[in-house]
């Protein structure tokens, strides 16, 4: 999963969700280690960064987040999928994500599902290999 990855936000699939303008994602994988700091450009045109240091073990750790504080486990599924969930620190909202790493190693696909007070929503997200 290792290198960077833009969002192709066509190939993406919104639902409820406004689509950003721009997602670019930088992993860092050595098997269980895992890294990651990216940047996020929502449809009006703010910024934010998010950035998670820990692995793949079924562990808490913290995610760190321009937008809150919150706290992410992330644990294997195959060789090429993992599964996350991400928990604000209030524990009101739960995001669970399944990536999944394409046969041919050129895309990263995200299925997203959220669980918050304002309601439910699923999408899911198409990164490109840079």
């Amino acid at each position: 999963m290792g290198g960077e990855w833009h969002l192709n936000v066509k190939r993406s699939k919104w639902g409820q969700k406004p689509a950003p303008q721009s997602v670019i994602i930088k992993i860092d994988h050595q098997e269980p280690k895992l890294q990651y700091s990216g940047k996020v450009v929502n449809a009006q045109e703010n910024t934010s960064t998010f950035s998670f240091d820990g692995a793949i073990d079924g562990k808490e750790y913290s995610l760190k987040d321009d937008n809150a504080e919150r706290k992410i486990t992330v644990s294997r599924l195959s060789p090429v999928a993992t599964t996350s969930t991400i928990r604000s620190a209030d524990g009101k909202t739960e995001e669970v994500t399944t990536t999944r790493l394409s046969q041919d190693g050129k895309n990263l696909i995200r299925r997203i599902r959220l669980t918050s007070p304002e309601g439910n929503r699923a999408w899911t997200e198409v990164y490109d290999r840079k």
